[in-house]
């Protein structure tokens, strides 16, 4: 056998193969530095919202308004106290009896409630609030 020839020109590349097994894991890592304490901090609401118009534009009516959590609680704080809503009854025109008569009744407990409206023989109004004292059954 006689001497090697020259090396041929470089072909291309060929296919890619299958992609390898994955690894082991590497060593676990040092545990990290220790947290900071969560700050204790009680609950604190923000400032109330303005109230809301009145639901009714006649015959009495319930406005409400709200406020919300500024800060929550946290490392043993204490949660907020008190409502974070308010409702009061309506004042001014929209407490004056309307024109059928019709009025909510002045006894009519906090809050919105669906209760049938009274007829009344003589509205009145008392101290900004539309009051029953005669209704017609």
């Amino acid at each position: 056998a006689g001497p090697e020839g020259p090396r041929g020109a470089r072909g291309p590349p060929g296919d890619r193969g299958l992609p390898g097994l994955k690894g082991n894991d590497g060593p676990k890592g040092w545990p990290g530095k220790k947290g900071k304490p969560v700050k204790k901090q009680n609950c604190r609401y923000g400032p109330w919202s303005e109230w809301e118009t009145c639901s009714r534009s006649c015959g009495g009516g319930w406005k409400r308004r709200e406020r919300k959590v500024r800060v929550q609680p946290s490392g043993g704080g204490k949660s907020c106290v008190g409502r974070d809503y308010e409702h009061r009854s309506c004042e001014g025109v929209e407490a004056t009896a309307c024109p059928d008569g019709s009025v909510i009744p002045a006894n009519y407990s906090k809050g919105p409630d669906p209760r049938p409206m009274q007829k009344l023989k003589k509205p009145t109004q008392v101290s900004g609030k539309a009051t029953v004292s005669k209704a017609i059954v």
